[in-house]
């Protein structure tokens, strides 16, 4: 369901599908960025925020997911399943927003939680992604996330610590955005 610009996901089938767009497959820098909110344990091993990837295989481009209690970004740099992983030291805390933002700049991958950068990193030269890629927020190879996702943004280069912190500092969905 919709609410305002907060996303609401059921955890067992809700998804959006934004596509196979090229524009959605940054190739030199990426930024992610989102607010949620954990309601619940969704399904799968890997209930997902946002995730670009291959339909038929499940691997090339990136993910952002929930892994147990922590945070994940995964970055294919073979298209193959040749994940560089960086995650969240905190942990995923249920009923309560939380702002996850994950750059990477041409070789390092920095994941945030609410605005400050935690410490397990990943180098990467590459990203690849394969022809069949989409771009799908809450869902990834039939592992849903189950709560609300809002104010989620792709970018073609890598935000900077401050840019980060300013997103974060403006506030939860709630705060930013008028019903």
């Amino acid at each position: 369901s919709i609410e305002g610009s907060v996303f609401n996901f059921d955890g067992s089938s809700d998804n959006i599908d934004c596509g196979n767009n090229s524009s959605l497959n940054p190739t030199s820098q990426l930024s992610v960025s989102a607010w949620v909110n954990n309601t619940g344990a969704g399904s799968g091993s890997f209930p997902c925020i946002i995730s670009n990837v291959s339909s038929s295989s499940n691997n090339g481009g990136f993910a952002l997911v929930k892994n147990s209690s922590k945070w994940k970004f995964y970055l294919d740099t073979t298209g193959s399943s040749g994940w560089a992983t960086a995650e969240s030291n905190g942990t995923v805390v249920s009923n309560s927003w939380q702002h996850l933002c994950v750059t990477w700049d041409g070789s390092t991958v920095i994941m945030y939680l609410n605005g400050q950068a935690q410490t397990t990193t990943a180098s990467a030269s590459q990203i690849v992604y394969n022809a069949d890629t989409e771009t799908i927020i809450g869902e990834y190879a039939a592992s849903y996330f189950q709560g609300s996702i809002s104010n989620v943004s792709l970018y073609n280069t890598a935000l900077t610590a401050p840019q980060v912190t300013t997103i974060y500092n403006n506030g939860t969905p709630e705060a930013v955005i008028s019903y």
